[in-house]
């Protein structure tokens, strides 16, 4: 994609307005394979990691997620 075209759609993306647009497509899965022609670096869990390609599977009931709002606010102080 055109970097200029990038800019917008990230805009909208930001505002959650993405979805429905020509160059954005939702699937659902459990298995994505990223190959890049250049290397990048991706934050995992608070370690670097430098790469062109990456493989990310999704582990079902691997983690458990909490949202408690008195929880966040207290580790937040």
């Amino acid at each position: 994609m055109n970097k200029l075209k990038i800019i917008p759609l990230l805009l909208k993306l930001k505002k959650g307005k993405h979805e429905g647009k020509r160059r954005v497509h939702k699937f659902r899965t459990n298995y994505v394979e990223l190959e890049l022609k250049e290397n990048i670096t991706f934050n995992v869990d608070g370690e670097k990691l430098t790469d062109n390609k990456f493989v990310i599977e999704i582990i079902h009931n691997a983690i458990t997620v909490y949202n408690d709002n008195t929880f966040i606010n207290e580790i937040m102080k």
